[in-house]
């Protein structure tokens, strides 16, 4: 039974510490993991002690490495519910932290008090070993122990009930059965190690259940696994560096020479080295081929939808065509029906004018008395301004359907704007306001082909409102100048600007 004790707590130690080096050089850095690795490494250190607790020759020894291994038992069912908290967070994210910190505390709490035993300040918790079945150093319980089997169990019991309500709230499947699988083995692991504590109060119940801890980092680890998706690839390189790592130890430990024991530590020391290159490669090789399935998904994603992107938008241009097209067939439609209207006005409004213009021609060549000759006279000069109005609003038709309507001559560009400033010269010393006129120097540069009447009409508009809307004592700028089209680089302009 003693054997099987340390073959047991041997398999225990070596597969808890084996998982924990999985997920620290796995590059999962997450709470997750750091709490699984923590809970693990809490089990390797409880069962660890426990194969040489067995092999101990004196009961000082074996009451130390009892006590030893306790200090870690009572650390992890708070390993284990804070474990629990985590995976229930990344589901639900709601947050267990005070729970976690409580339970914690709690076990570390019976922890210190076995510290406490182990430095012979109190005999609370572990204070003796004593020959029990075939055991000769077994441990007697002292009176805090049962409290924190109480600890021990209620904090199991919680973390069960966590994931049992996960469950049962759970829709996805495949993440009910994970959980379903990891609560029966920790349950199992959890009643298997607690066997060991029927001895401790007298009770022929045998520790058998030591091995059965070992399902309980399997099941933790299976859970993380899944939940995380580890690559095959890094677990295989960890589980074979591991392996030689361990196959050369024990050469270490069983050398028959200084001169073998310092070329196995030599050898252990290079592997260990080597070893870690090999997992820090791996990792970074399984990063990148993440990396690229991100990726070579985003782009797989970019171009499944990219026709489709494609064609929504060539509906959004043709509808705005379409609705462009309309509204400028209609103001097509519009346009030449103004047009028809004013060319159809201009026929209509021509024949009574010339009417008029012959009657009133008629009657100033006749003798008629001196009032009726001054009305005459004023019937006249109204036609005369009706005809001149008729005449622009045809010129403005003429425009508009595309006809040439403009008068151009041959004119001198600084003439014109000069001679708007001598009409304007009261307005301008009234505010008195500074000008500057610049053209180019060559006269023919200034010689451009205009309507001289529309373009005097409206550069004096221009001009007025420089005059009228400036600040006293401002200054108004006239520049004129040749130079490239903006556009057509191959074409001269003129522009003149009027600051």
């Amino acid at each position: 039974m003693v054997f099987f004790q340390v073959i047991s707590s041997g398999i225990v130690a070596f597969t808890a510490g084996l998982f924990s080096f999985f997920i620290l050089t796995s590059g999962k850095t997450d709470k997750l993991g750091r709490s699984f690795s923590i809970n693990s490494l809490y089990v390797a250190a409880w069962a660890a002690p426990l194969v040489f607790w067995h092999l101990a020759a004196d009961g000082g020894s074996a009451l130390f490495l009892i006590q030893t291994s306790i200090v870690f038992s009572l650390l992890i069912p708070a390993g284990f519910f804070s474990f629990t908290i985590y995976f229930v967070e990344s589901v639900t994210h709601v947050d267990y932290g005070k729970y976690r910190k409580a339970v914690y505390a709690i076990g570390i709490f019976f922890a210190l008090l076995l510290v406490s035993d182990m430095l012979g300040l109190t005999s609370l918790m572990l204070p003796s070993v004593s020959h029990k079945w075939w055991f000769p150093y077994w441990p007697d319980a002292g009176p805090m122990f049962k409290y924190a089997l109480v600890y021990f169990f209620g904090a199991f019991n919680a973390g069960f009930y966590l994931l049992f309500q996960l469950i049962r709230r759970s829709q996805d499947r495949i993440l009910k059965g994970q959980l379903k699988a990891v609560l029966i083995g920790v349950i199992i692991a959890m009643l298997g190690g607690s066997t060991n504590y029927f001895l401790w109060y007298n009770v022929a119940i045998p520790p058998f259940g030591t091995i059965l801890a070992t399902i309980y980092v399997i099941s933790m680890f299976y859970a993380i696994a899944r939940y995380q998706l580890f690559n095959i690839k890094v677990i295989t390189a960890q589980l074979v560096t591991f392996t030689i790592w361990s196959f050369i130890f024990f050469r270490v430990l069983f050398s028959d020479t200084t001169q073998e024991f310092v070329a196995n530590a030599s050898l252990l020391l290079l592997v260990i080295f080597f070893g870690m290159f090999l997992i820090k490669g791996v990792l970074n090789e399984v990063k990148r081929k993440e990396q690229l399935q991100v990726i070579t998904a985003e782009l797989k994603n970019l171009t499944d939808h990219l026709q489709e992107k494609v064609d929504e938008q060539t509906k959004e241009i043709r509808r705005s065509y379409e609705v462009e097209k309309k509204a400028r067939v209609e103001l097509e439609d519009l346009s030449t029906a103004k047009d028809q209207f004013i060319l159809a006005a201009q026929s209509s409004l021509i024949s009574p004018l010339k009417s008029i213009e012959k009657r009133v021609k008629e009657l100033k060549d006749l003798s008629l008395p001196g009032e009726a000759v001054e009305d005459v006279l004023k019937i006249a000069d109204s036609t005369e301004r009706l005809n001149d109005l008729v005449d622009e609003f045809v010129s403005i038709s003429q425009i508009r359907i595309g006809k040439d309507a403009l008068k151009t001559e041959r004119i001198n560009l600084p003439s014109i704007v000069r001679g708007i400033f001598d009409e304007l010269t009261p307005q301008i010393t009234k505010a008195n306001l500074q000008t500057s006129l610049t053209f180019p120097p060559l006269e023919k540069d200034n010689v451009l082909n205009l309507d001289k009447e529309k373009l005097k009409e409206a550069l004096t508009n221009l001009i007025d409102n420089a005059v009228k809307y400036n600040q006293a004592g401002g200054s108004i700028t006239i520049k004129g100048e040749r130079t490239r089209h903006p556009i057509e680089r191959d074409k001269e302009i003129y522009r003149l600007t009027i600051e």
